[in-house]
Parts: C-alpha cells; structure tokens; sequence
C-alpha cells in the first residue's frame, strides 16, 4: 500500500474549499497549467515525495511475510492572494479550520493526520500598480504506509549429520562442534 496522491489532492482541495468558501476554480495547484483565477484564490504546493521520518518491520509469524512500514510527513504550501484586506482572513480560515473535527475526518480518510499547521507570513506586495496581498503557511501531515511486503519463508528443518559434542570444563562460554 502506498500513498493515494489523487485522494489526498481531493481531501486537500475539500479541505480549503470548505473552510474558506471558495469556489472549485479558486483552490488551485501551483504547478498546474493555465492561468491564475481572479483574486482571492488559495495556490495549494504540496511536497507529495513524501519523507521517511522512520522505518519499522512487521512480522507475521503465521504467514512468512514481512512488511515494510513507514512514518511519513507531507508538507504543504498554502498561499492565499488577494486585494488588500481579502488574503490574511481566508487564510486564517483556512489553517483555523485543521483543528476542526470534520476536517479531520476529510484528511483521515485519505489517510493524513495534520501534525502542523505552521505559522502565517505576509508576504504582500507591490506588482506592476497593483498591491497583492498574499499570506503563506507551511501545514505538515503525517501518515504511516506500509511500503513493500515479502514472503520471509520458513525453514522446515535442519540436518545435521554426525553427533553434537560440548567442550570439557565449566560453561563460562557455550560453544559446540559439530563432527
């Protein structure tokens, strides 16, 4: 199993457009083709090469097979432009709304639970004779998936030939040879 990208896509898009009231159009991905909508409009950059913060294994004694699971962290860049006055409210709206329960319930099914919802930036300016208000925060979601299963296999038995002797003395040290 590995990380829906279409699914958490969808769960970050439902996410904003709930919590700002927005518009489908105006939730967008920064690296998507066309042109930006007209303002407000939240600019989603999500780093979906997701990061291994650890590797662990599990064994299922019954089955032979190993599988090979990950905790892992998704960072996001919202940006959210705007005319003077629009931006810092829908942004605050948004990164508000990770704490709400029905939130969370839209990213846990696409298997992502926020562990930071990073701090807001006013990263505002003067472009051409326009002033565009844009604020900017960096969410963190973690997820855990298994990232590769295998079959370990059993060993049936063991043949030796020969007998087993063990060495004279006290058992300070266990050793023994096979002959």
């Amino acid at each position: 199993m590995s990380l829906d990208r279409t699914a958490i896509a969808q769960a970050l898009r439902q996410w904003l457009m709930a919590t700002t009231g927005l518009a489908d159009n105006k939730v967008i991905f920064e690296f998507q083709p066309g042109p930006q909508p007209e303002w407000p409009y939240v600019a989603l950059n999500p780093t979906l090469a997701t990061a291994g913060q650890g590797l662990y294994d599990e064994l299922q004694h019954d089955s032979g097979t190993l599988t090979h699971v990950e905790r892992r962290t998704l960072t996001v860049s919202v940006n959210v432009y705007g005319a003077q006055g629009q931006a810092l409210a829908i942004a605050e709206a948004a990164q508000d709304g990770l704490e709400l329960l029905w939130v969370t319930a839209i990213l846990g099914a696409a298997g992502l639970s926020m562990s930071d919802k990073g701090q807001l930036k006013n990263l505002s300016a003067l472009e051409e004779t326009q002033f565009v208000e844009r604020y900017q925060y960096y969410a963190q979601f973690s997820a855990v998936v298994a990232t590769a299963t295998e079959t370990v296999g059993e060993i049936a038995s063991v043949g030796i030939s020969g007998h087993l002797s063990l060495p004279a003395g006290p058992p300070a040290t266990m050793s023994a040879t096979i002959q």
